[in-house]
């Protein structure tokens, strides 16, 4: 199995031990296009946080947490098995051109969240 599914089933519906794990598990590997190549995107800042990259910073010594915030083209999204989770999928045959162009036609960044740790 791909990184992809542990993004989605692991990372919250096995931490938060519900019986259902399994039945998504299993659905996850007859349903296409919930998983795989794409970009991954949440509406719950909380889901996001456990994803997300930390640095710190060169001018204050802190380190920082960053969200991205974008807008997703709703016809160009899949809702995966986990209700708070979607894909913008991009198909593996795409060449690195048209897979610019599916992302920029179906993603707009236009924020950014920052949190000190």
């Amino acid at each position: 199995m791909d990184g992809s599914l542990g993004i989605i089933l692991v990372r919250g519906a096995a931490q938060q031990d519900e019986p259902r794990y399994l039945d998504a598990a299993a659905a996850a590997l007859t349903e296409p296009h919930t998983q795989g190549r794409g970009v991954y995107s949440t509406p719950d800042p909380t889901t996001a946080q456990n994803h997300c990259k930390t640095f710190r910073s060169q001018l204050d010594g802190k380190t920082y947490q960053v969200l991205l915030q974008n807008r997703i083209n709703p016809e160009a999204r899949t809702r995966c098995q986990r209700q708070d989770l979607w894909l913008v999928y991009i198909h593996q045959d795409l060449n690195p051109l048209q897979t610019r162009a599916t992302v920029e036609q179906a993603i707009r960044p236009y924020g950014l969240l920052l949190r000190q740790l």
